[in-house]
């Protein structure tokens, strides 16, 4: 599996930096900046790094494993919400353990559920 499916990705990871997320993970987005003729651009395009491989500038942003994700959702009672919210289910369906778990495997989902939490101040982090 390529490293860019095992964490979050860079649209969402962006989001996570634009929120207020700490920048601490194991691998990081490494985003170029270009030149062409006179015209400045910004490239959205990178590539996932690990830690010291790479060189960081304020435009990387942390590229998140579902552990750190997991971590910094944590076991709060607005897993609930958020469940709901990425997978547009009752709010009377309870979420379970293996719910979380099979959401969890996928660093995209993990990375929309912790932007709504934070995005509608459930939690902080």
């Amino acid at each position: 599996m390529k490293l860019e499916q095992q964490v979050s990705s860079l649209e969402l990871s962006k989001r996570l930096k634009d929120l207020g997320v700490k920048q601490e993970s194991l691998f990081y987005w490494n985003l170029w900046h270009g030149q062409m003729d006179d015209f400045m651009y910004q490239v959205w395009y990178g590539k996932p790094v690990k830690r010291g491989d790479g060189v960081l500038s304020e435009d990387t942003c942390s590229a998140f494993t579902v552990a750190e994700l997991g971590n910094m959702l944590g076991a709060t009672d607005c897993l609930q919400k958020a469940y709901n919210h990425v997978f547009n289910v009752s709010k009377s369906r309870a979420i379970t353990e293996l719910g979380l778990q099979m959401c969890m495997t996928n660093p995209d989902i993990g990375s929309v559920m912790l932007i709504y939490l934070l995005e509608n101040k459930l939690i902080t982090v």
